[in-house]
């Protein structure tokens, strides 16, 4: 049966009045492809999109309450849970959903009590996560979400490119990400969330920049109320953060939704303008680590009517940002605005990968925070994914010793430079870490022998460029 076109945005609306608002503090948003949304708060209903046995039940006056809504890459890619005003939990299911996620709600169809809390969170390339209580499923997400997910598991085991497991405690009350790495997961008891991008990350920042005497941690668990993240957008930077609403006052937000600039309530700070109102901020773009440049061989779009593809003209130089797959990357034009080029539209030229040192130290710092645990440490951090510039001959068989970092003393001082803080005195400081035996504090037991000497080469290597910086 073919897909039919969402109706009028002005019959959804109507149709979305019929529905009992949210409690306070309870939000969904949904994003999909091609500018499909769905949004739910406390003051009521929105969306630019929704499913026509979604809008039919709605119309019929069947659905009290949409508790749960998630778009998919296709079209019939999508999930909606509601409450009946019969007063039952149910869901309906797009016929075009992954195959892995159909099975797995198959395996659950015998169970009336798992199927009444099951959410599903669908994202982009039919990547997915599904649960209902302890029990969980995913595909194709982030790593370091997956990751997160089975550190919170008792159990968990990977077969055919999907994950399962089952909670140690609780459920999941929400999970969202972006391809790009950027992720965050809600439990009952605990927030967890890692944003990628500067953009995504100061506007977090800045929600909790009044802090006060509390722990963040304990400020973030008792005053966060909603995080939502766009998986299908280009960059990553589309997302809604909402905290819990005080009496008599708005619930404080920030939101940055596709190319409008960030939207908040938040009082003044140094880095947002003053306004006593709903306010707009320029966006920050993202700084990659590594981007190429190319030249576009064409004027326009490879599909016209597609705005999520950068307008082109032919000749102009782009700075490619990040390779999407497929042939798809994410490229930012000579006016600043970024977007989706086919490959066949661009040339590349000489191909070389130009390298952001102080994009690429940032994530170098942000990586070692997570990596350097003590006594958890397995495998060296992988310099040559911050820093690979040097080209001179001498340095290549160095660089490509299978036991020496695989970078030399040129790639580690572009990196370090990225700092902005680059000393003698700010060397010697940071050379410390890499002592040999105080690295091995961070050394699981069985690894090392094998890390200790890739450590003693970095506090080498910060020997001689302090010794450089005497000269």
């Amino acid at each position: 049966m073919a897909f039919d076109e969402s109706p009028d945005v002005v019959v959804i609306a109507t149709a979305l009045t019929r529905l009992e608002n949210l409690a306070a503090d309870e939000y969904i948003i949904a994003f999909g492809p091609d500018g499909k949304q769905f949004c739910g708060t406390p003051n009521g209903y929105s969306a630019t999109h929704l499913p026509a046995k979604v809008l039919s039940e709605v119309s019929a006056g069947h659905i009290k309450k949409i508790v749960w809504a998630s778009y998919g890459s296709d079209a019939e890619s999508w999930f909606f849970a509601f409450e009946t005003t019969d007063g039952a939990n149910a869901f309906q299911i797009g016929h075009n959903t992954p195959i892995a996620l159909r099975q797995f709600i198959l395996l659950l169809s015998e169970s009336e009590h798992l199927l009444a809390s099951l959410r599903v969170q669908l994202g982009d390339k039919e990547s997915f996560v599904v649960w209902t209580h302890t029990v969980w499923a995913c595909s194709d997400i982030p790593h370091a979400l997956q990751d997160k997910l089975c550190q919170l598991s008792s159990a968990f085991r990977e077969s055919h490119g999907v994950t399962k497991g089952s909670l140690k405690s609780g459920t999941l009350d929400n999970v969202q990400w972006h391809r790009n790495g950027t992720f965050y997961a809600k439990t009952p008891s605990r927030h967890t969330g890692f944003y990628t991008t500067k953009f995504m990350l100061a506007a977090w920042n800045e929600l909790w920049k009044e802090r006060g005497p509390e722990q963040l941690s304990s400020k973030i668990q008792n005053e966060l109320a909603y995080v939502a993240i766009d998986t299908h957008a280009p960059c990553g930077e589309t997302f809604a953060f909402f905290k819990k609403q005080q009496p008599g006052k708005e619930a404080p937000f920030v939101i940055h939704f596709g190319q409008e600039g960030l939207r908040t309530n938040l009082v003044s700070s140094d880095e947002y303008p003053p306004a006593t109102s709903m306010q707009h901020v320029p966006q920050k773009p993202d700084e990659p680590a590594h981007y190429q440049w190319a030249v576009s061989r064409k004027s326009g779009r490879p599909h016209a009517k597609e705005s999520w593809e950068l307008d082109l003209k032919k000749g102009e130089k782009l700075k490619v940002l990040r390779d999407m797959g497929r042939d798809w990357h994410v490229v930012e034009g000579s006016n600043g605005i970024i977007g989706w080029v086919h490959r066949s539209w661009l040339d590349f030229g000489d191909r070389k990968l130009h390298t952001n040192a102080k994009t690429a130290y940032v994530q170098f710092q942000e990586d070692l925070q997570k990596l350097l645990v003590p006594g958890q440490l397995c495998n060296f951090p992988s310099m040559v994914n911050y820093m690979d510039a040097c080209t001179k001959p001498e340095c290549q068989l160095l660089k490509e010793d299978v036991s020496s970092l695989g970078i030399c003393l040129h790639d580690l001082m572009v990196l370090l430079e990225g700092a902005g803080s680059y000393s003698y005195e700010w060397l010697k400081e940071g050379r410390n870490m890499w002592h040999p035996d105080r690295f091995a504090r961070f050394c699981h037991a069985d690894y090392a022998d094998r890390l200790k000497p890739m450590a003693e080469q970095m506090f080498v290597f910060y020997g001689i460029l302090m010794d450089m910086c005497k000269v």
